[in-house]
């Protein structure tokens, strides 16, 4: 294959791609002002013509056998062919031509190898090497998605090519015929690096793995690992709490002279798992309340503290008379 690279510029002249299929037609492709190849023409005479959308999604192709409109599940290149305009499909499964529905046989790749009609007969069969070309084919379906065909590979009778998403591979010479967009690599032509026994490039910028039913994103495995998450700060141990203090008993009580039994009732342990505070009250000399000292501790709301103080009050006051003597 011999490549003429795109150029841009005010003088711009023609683009083209010349490429020899089976090793005897000389087909030309030129391009437009995105890169993207807008006609093909052959040796022998005859022409293609393509449209696109803004996004690169080829909408239109007109060939030898008419003018196609593409209808696709989607508007960026790569998406699923709905309706070309000679028949209707079900990406990846079957289409229907008229009145007559056909069936797609892949293999673990993707690639069309048996095609059957409605009565499960066998009308097509196809096979290819690992780049795609065509090694032997029986039967007369023109379906255009035959290698990687459950990928939307859309193969070109005439001139041998195929449209992968964004642009045309060759399969005789194992390459795209335009650079790569994204410039990924040292080699913008190669098609899946080499390796096309287990990768497929729908989109024609980014190859994937291909196991079983799954599909991988190649590009992730050549992205560098996302740095480590950082460690968690080790666990704070909690406070040491302060051992509660009972309240201290009252010194005096009317008609005792020693000191008083029954002590101030300390802070209901069951309404803090961490107490508080602790209260503890004394009386003065002259009779009157001396005062109530409150050691405030841990994480009891101010409410709650100034009920309890209230409680011990009231529970000093049981000693006092009406005019605060004992």
């Amino acid at each position: 294959m011999t490549a003429c690279e795109p150029t841009h510029g005010t003088a711009r002249t023609a683009l083209c791609n010349q490429v020899k299929w089976n090793g005897t037609t000389t087909v030309t492709l030129s391009y437009d002002v995105e890169n993207r190849v807008s006609g093909i023409s052959y040796a022998g005479g005859g022409s293609n013509s393509f449209t696109y959308n803004g996004l690169n999604l080829r909408t239109g192709k007109v060939d030898s056998g008419g003018t196609k409109s593409y209808v696709t599940d989607g508007i960026s290149p790569a998406s699923a062919v709905l309706k070309d305009g000679a028949a209707v499909y079900t990406p990846g499964i079957s289409e229907r031509r008229g009145s007559t529905s056909s069936f797609y046989h892949a293999d673990s790749l993707g690639s069309t190898r048996n095609i059957t009609g409605s009565t499960q007969t066998s009308t097509d069969t196809h096979q290819t090497d690992a780049f795609g070309n065509s090694l032997s084919r029986t039967g007369t379906n023109p379906t255009p998605f035959l290698f990687a065909g459950q990928h939307q590979y859309q193969a070109d009778s005439q001139s041998g090519l195929m449209l992968l998403g964004n642009r045309y591979y060759d399969a005789e010479a194992g390459r795209f015929l335009s650079k790569d967009l994204i410039k990924d690599g040292d080699n913008w032509y190669a098609y899946c690096q080499n390796n096309p026994l287990s990768r497929v490039d729908f989109s024609g910028n980014e190859w994937r793995w291909v196991t079983g039913l799954k599909i991988w994103i190649g590009s992730w495995f050549r992205q560098p690992k996302p740095p480590p998450l950082p460690s968690l700060p080790p666990q704070v141990a909690p406070p040491t709490l302060m051992p509660h203090i009972p309240a201290p008993p009252l010194p005096y009580g009317p008609g005792s002279t020693g000191p008083i039994h029954e002590p101030i009732l300390p802070v209901d342990q069951t309404r803090y798992p961490r107490p508080p505070s602790s209260f503890g009250g004394r009386i003065g000399s002259g009779g009157s309340l001396g005062g109530i000292v409150v050691v405030a501790q841990g994480t009891g709301v101010l409410a709650d503290g100034m009920r309890e103080v209230i409680r011990y009050r009231k529970n000093i006051e049981r000693y006092m008379d009406a005019e605060g003597d004992w």
